[in-house]
C-alpha cells in the first residue's frame, strides 16, 4: 500500500526493506502500519520461514518522523483523551515490535547505518542483528523529551543487563559497532 516499505520474498525469506531514505528510514504515517500489516503477513504466511528487514540507503532506521509528529494528520483522534491516546500507542506498539518479538520464525535486522529511538526497537525485537562498520546506535529519547517506547527498555535490559541498558538510555550517548558488538547489540 506504499511505497515505504519494500517487501520480496526470497528462497523462503521475507526481505523487508524500510524505503525513506531521504529521511534515514524514519517512521512515518505511512510506513509505521505498513511494517505492522508486513509483520503480521509474514506470521502468517507459510511460505516465509524467515524474516530480514533493513533499511534502504545508508540508515537502518532514525526512529520516528519528528517532523511529522503532532502533526494532526488524523482528525478523529484530536478530541482523544489522554488516556485514549495512550492505549493507542501501546496498541500500535504491541502490533509492531511485540508482533515482531512474537514472531514464530527466525528475525534478523540487517543495519547499513544509524538504529536510533524506535528503529533501535525493531533491531533489537529481531533475533539476530548485524551491523555494518559504520552502524550505530542512540537510544535518541533524551534529546527529544520522550521516555522510550516500542518496548525499548525491556528489549535493551534482556540484552545488556540493567546497567549498560540504563547508561544508553539516560545519557543518551552514541553506540558504534564496535561498541555494540562488545555489548552483545549486534552478533557481527
Amino acid at each position: 500500500g506504499t511505497d515505504e516499505l519494500l517487501c520480496e520474498l526470497r528462497d523462503r525469506v521475507a526481505v523487508i526493506t524500510l524505503n525513506r531514505p531521504q529521511a534515514r528510514n524514519s517512521l512515518s504515517d505511512q510506513l509505521s502500519p505498513a511494517l505492522r500489516e508486513m509483520i503480521r503477513w509474514c506470521g502468517d504466511e507459510p511460505e516465509v520461514g524467515a524474516v530480514l528487514i533493513t533499511g534502504a540507503g545508508s540508515a537502518f532506521c532514525a526512529g520516528g518522523d519528528v517532523k511529522g509528529m503532532g502533526s494532526g494528520s488524523n482528525p478523529a483522534k484530536r478530541d482523544w483523551t489522554p488516556a485514549q491516546r495512550v492505549a493507542d500507542l501501546q496498541d500500535r506498539q504491541r502490533r509492531l515490535t511485540g508482533a515482531l518479538v512474537a514472531l514464530r520464525k527466525p528475525t534478523l535486522a540487517a543495519l547499513p547505518g544509524p538504529a536510533a529511538g524506535a528503529g533501535l526497537s525493531i533491531a533489537l525485537a529481531c533475533d539476530l542483528r548485524i551491523a555494518a562498520q559504520s552502524a550505530f546506535v542512540a537510544t535518541g529519547y533524551l534529546k527529544v523529551g520522550l521516555s522510550g517506547d516500542y518496548g525499548i527498555t525491556w528489549l535493551l535490559t534482556q540484552l545488556v543487563g540493567r546497567g549498560r541498558a540504563s547508561e544508553l538510555m539516560l545519557l543518551g550517548e552514541k553506540a558504534d559497532a564496535q561498541r555494540c558488538l562488545s555489548l552483545g547489540l549486534f552478533n557481527c
